[in-house]
């Protein structure tokens, strides 16, 4: 029997925590750098309780997955690192803006813009006591999808509206 694709963010979530071959998150997962979650709402209240829950984390009503605020890149776009034991570091930037290449399918799929914007990128640095480089994209792919699933299942529990840039998955909380 063939899988189904996820329709819901909590299937999606849990299909990522399942599937562990990195050429099939990429492939049926859309696991790839510059990963982005849309959100829909009052931009500055989104991000103060992100904000506020990424330096709080884990907390089991929050994040649950342990983030860590790495620094501001530019003009206040806080970065966020995740390090799952061993298998590669995920850099969060949040940013309080629109992302022009979803403009347009917003109003087609959602009926509205969104207001801001969070990337997940796999990050090519030290990672425990050894470096890892582009060739361990296996690990960087599974480091990348355990905290887009971490970040999605926050998402529900915190009652947020967003949807995943790639593909067309919508979380409207009830």
């Amino acid at each position: 029997m063939k899988q189904q694709n996820p329709k819901t963010l909590e299937e999606y979530a849990a299909s990522l925590r399942l599937a562990k071959d990195s050429l099939q998150l990429c492939k049926k997962f859309n696991i790839q750098d510059n990963f982005p979650i849309l959100f829909y709402g009052d931009s500055e209240e989104i991000f103060k309780r992100i904000t506020i829950d990424f330096n709080n984390s884990p907390t089991e009503e929050g994040m649950r997955d342990v983030w860590k605020y790495s620094h501001d890149l530019f003009y206040g776009v806080p970065l966020f690192n995740f390090e799952p034991e061993k298998i590669g570091i995920v850099r969060a930037q949040m940013r309080k803006k629109t992302y022009s290449s979803y403009l347009e399918s917003d109003r087609d799929l959602v009926g509205q813009e969104h207001s801001l914007f969070i990337t997940f990128h796999p990050y090519q640095g030290f990672c425990g006591k050894e470096w890892f480089t582009v060739s361990d994209w296996s690990g960087r792919t599974n480091a990348l999808a355990l905290a887009i699933a971490g970040f999605a299942e926050y998402v529900v529990r915190a009652k947020l509206q967003v949807r995943l840039g790639y593909g067309d998955i919508i979380h409207i909380p009830k």
